[in-house]
């Protein structure tokens, strides 16, 4: 993230945006890119927009141009929403064409796969969802198959898939050390086999060894237990005599 050398865009006056127009040919550069990419003239609120872009987000002539671009790609009409993308590359810390070229690789990468999963987005991705898929991808190093596979996997529980729902499966994978397909078929073999040994019977030899150890683990007052056992037959013995007599 960046720091803005002012928290607000400057309030520039149409005599200070004229003169750059006239003394600056990049100014007026940017200012004929963003007609070709409007198509129309531009209005004196326009201008001040797009020379904050270059004066006050300190933005080069080429990444305002691979900004216009990006907007237009991206069915981002208007330019207060083409300002509103502009901030948030700012905030972003995406001031190279190259950082350009990696956002518009992520997010093509998260439409592939919400694609492949069946959930449907608009044309452009949603930043949480964006933040999820790319968390599963950099953070986890999951492949789309492994991605797949959870989608495969939440399937079995719900029809209406989502994000959210499959974070909570990928994530479970990634703390458990599941980061391979191959991971995921032995941990599938494991549960199957500890469910199977839990649904077991026990044989009757079986079942009194474990009474006999669950015995042992108590730690009875065996004296205790004596007394009472000498004072029940003592009384049972009382009980015959008077019966007798």
């Amino acid at each position: 993230k960046t720091v803005l050398r002012q928290s607000k865009r400057p309030d520039y006056s149409t005599q200070e945006i004229n003169l750059y127009i006239e003394k600056d040919n990049l100014v007026q550069g940017i200012f004929g890119i963003a007609v070709q990419y409007l198509g129309r003239p531009l209005n004196p609120a326009d201008q001040k927009i797009i020379f904050g872009f270059y004066d006050w987000l300190n933005m080069s002539i080429e990444l305002i141009e691979c900004l216009f671009e990006y907007c237009k790609d991206n069915n981002i009409i208007g330019i207060n929403n083409i300002d509103k993308e502009a901030f948030n590359w700012h905030t972003n810390n995406i001031k190279t064409i190259e950082k350009v070229q990696v956002l518009i690789e992520e997010e093509s990468r998260c439409l592939k796969i919400l694609k492949e999963l069946g959930i449907t987005t608009d044309s452009r991705i949603k930043d949480d969802h964006k933040q999820t898929i790319n968390k599963w991808c950099n953070e986890y190093q999951f492949s789309q198959e492994m991605i797949l596979k959870a989608g495969e996997k939440a399937y079995k529980s719900i029809s209406n898939l989502n994000v959210n729902y499959l974070d909570k499966i990928l994530t479970g994978w990634y703390e458990k050390g599941v980061t391979t397909v191959n991971d995921i078929k032995i941990s599938n073999e494991n549960y199957k086999k500890k469910a199977s040994s839990n649904n077991k019977p026990i044989s009757k030899s079986q079942y009194k060894i474990e009474q006999f150890n669950r015995m042992l683990s108590h730690n009875y007052d065996y004296e205790e237990l004596d007394r009472l056992e000498w004072e029940y037959q003592a009384q049972k013995g009382l009980e015959i005599y008077k019966n007798v007599n």
